[in-house]
């Protein structure tokens, strides 16, 4: 005679076979989740691996330009190759993924060392002149500063940070501010290594060096490369009005619709060609000791994309006749 089981038995064996459902359930979309996972971060990785093989391509691409252009000219102006290789799709040159490279020069920038180059502010005429000019480009209205003081006090400032003297200027600040505040910190004494030390500095904000949604940054407009002079044929239009007082937005677009020009050539040669142009003020004069025709430092920028991932690289390059030379290397 067949005995049944109890009711509460097999009741108890459906909710047995039920959790062993729900575990391998749970085991299996736990599995799932680490298997996509893995092959999230497997494909990150080829991506990434792409990403920065194309990016790496696009620096030897700049620096490639660079050294064909070495010897080219006895100038650099925003005519040549790598001025115009910012604006060329260059995905074609490989199976996958696009790239665009750009490179800037900084030569046509200020020189923020040159406030000191001799090393004591106020023996070199054209540490003054650089002075200057960067008291007007405070002045101007584009930055976060709020008068003439202000800009006093970080181009004083800046000159005694860099300098080699423990004299202060006027507005300036050495060793005994520096050592005297909460965080105490020596004054650098000799050339800034990175824009970011500038933060360091008395009266320089964040928002002065690199801007806001409202004002621009200064770290546009200058560099910590050379001592040297000013590019006028490649810096940025601003930068050419504060170049002298009195020179207008209308001067400016005259001399950098002639710079820009294809027929300009080797007029560019010499630093003064822009008192040749028709319309230009000849009662306005730029400093001679402020500007030159040659760059020696460059930026490279490249941008690789590849799938839904983009990968930037940067490299700060100087450049003689004999060599090219990396000084700084980013990635993002």
């Amino acid at each position: 005679m067949k005995t049944e089981r109890p009711r509460d038995e097999r009741g108890m064996a459906l909710l047995l076979v039920l959790a062993v459902i729900a575990v391998l359930g749970v085991a299996l979309l736990a599995f799932n989740e680490r298997t996509e996972s893995a092959m999230e971060r497997a494909f990150y990785v080829q991506d990434r691996v792409q990403l920065m093989a194309l990016a790496e391509s696009g620096v030897d691409i700049g620096l490639a330009v660079l050294y064909v252009d070495r010897n080219r000219s006895e100038y650099d102006s925003l005519g040549e190759d790598w001025s115009r290789l910012a604006g060329r799709e260059l995905g074609g040159l490989f199976e996958d993924g696009s790239l665009r490279v750009r490179i800037a020069d900084l030569s046509g920038r200020f020189p923020i060392n040159r406030l000191a180059a001799s090393g004591s502010a106020g023996s070199d005429g054209a540490s003054e002149a650089y002075r200057a000019l960067l008291v007007r480009l405070l002045t101007s209205g584009q930055f976060a500063v709020q008068d003439e003081i202000e800009a006093r006090i970080i181009v004083d400032s800046l000159t005694d940070w860099l300098d080699g003297d423990d004299r202060t200027l006027p507005y300036g600040a050495e060793n005994d501010f520096y050592l005297s505040l909460a965080e105490p910190r020596p004054a650098r004494n000799g050339p800034v290594e990175f824009i970011a030390e500038l933060l360091q500095v008395r009266g320089m904000s964040a928002e002065i060096l690199f801007g806001s949604d409202e004002k621009v940054g200064l770290a546009e407009y200058i560099s910590i490369y050379g001592n040297g002079r000013i590019n006028i044929n490649t810096a940025p239009p601003f930068l050419l009005q504060m170049l002298a007082p009195g020179i207008s937005e209308e001067d400016v677009n005259i001399i950098d619709e002639f710079r820009t020009g294809e027929d300009s050539g080797a007029a560019l040669k010499q630093p003064d060609w822009y008192r040749t142009v028709l319309g230009w003020p000849q009662n306005i004069v730029i400093e001679p000791s402020l500007i030159a025709t040659q760059s020696s430092y460059f930026r490279i920028e490249a941008t690789a994309r590849y799938r839904t991932r983009s990968l930037s690289m940067q490299a700060d390059i100087g450049r003689t006749d004999e060599e090219l030379t990396f000084h700084y290397r980013s990635m993002d």
